[in-house]
C-alpha cells in the first residue's frame, strides 16, 4: 500500500495535478469522521466512523454498514428525524427546513466522492452516474468504459 501511495504521489508531483481520492477509496481508519455534511438545523449529522469490523466497516450511531453510501444515508436520515422532532415539538425549526437539510445532506454525501449511485466519479467508477477516466455502469464515461451508456474515447456496451 505504501508503494502504491508513494507512486501516486510521485505521479502527481510529476504531472502537476493534485492527488485526490474518491470517497469510496477512503477506509474508516484513514479519517475519524467520514460525514462531510456540516448543516445543523435542529440537529447535527451523526458521524460516520470505523466499526472495527472489516465486513461492515462503517458505523453510525451503533449500526454498522457494508458500504459508505448506506452509512451516509443512515446519518442523514437520523439527522432528519431529530430535526423533525424539534420542529414537531414546537421548536424554533420549520419542518420544511428539515426536508431541505436532508436533501442537502444527501447531496453532500453524493458529492463526497465517486462510486455513489447517481453520483459522479473522476478517475474512478460510477454506478448509475458519470465517470471521467474510469468506468460507468448505466451512465456516461469519458476516456473509459460504459455499460448501458455512452463512452467518449472508450468502450460502450449496449
Amino acid at each position: 500500500m505504501k508503494i502504491f501511495v508513494s507512486t501516486l504521489l510521485l505521479a502527481s508531483l510529476a504531472s502537476g495535478r493534485p492527488v485526490t481520492y474518491p470517497r469510496r477509496w477512503l477506509v474508516p481508519r484513514q479519517v475519524a469522521n467520514l460525514q462531510t455534511f456540516t448543516g445543523n438545523v435542529g440537529a447535527d449529522a451523526l458521524p460516520i466512523t470505523d466499526s472495527g469490523n472489516p465486513d461492515r466497516p462503517f458505523e453510525v450511531n451503533g449500526a454498522t454498514f457494508q458500504n459508505f453510501e448506506a452509512a451516509a444515508a443512515r446519518s442523514c436520515d437520523v439527522q432528519f428525524n431529530q430535526c423533525a422532532n424539534v420542529a414537531n415539538g414546537g421548536g424554533d425549526v420549520e419542518f420544511e427546513q428539515c426536508n431541505q437539510q436532508k436533501a442537502d445532506c444527501q447531496q453532500a454525501q453524493a458529492n463526497a466522492g465517486g462510486g455513489n449511485t447517481g453520483g459522479n466519479a473522476d478517475d474512478g467508477a460510477a454506478n448509475d452516474g458519470n465517470a471521467n477516466d474510469g468506468n460507468a455502469n448505466d451512465g456516461n464515461a469519458n476516456d473509459g468504459n460504459a455499460n448501458n451508456g455512452a463512452a467518449n474515447d472508450g468502450n460502450a456496451n449496449d
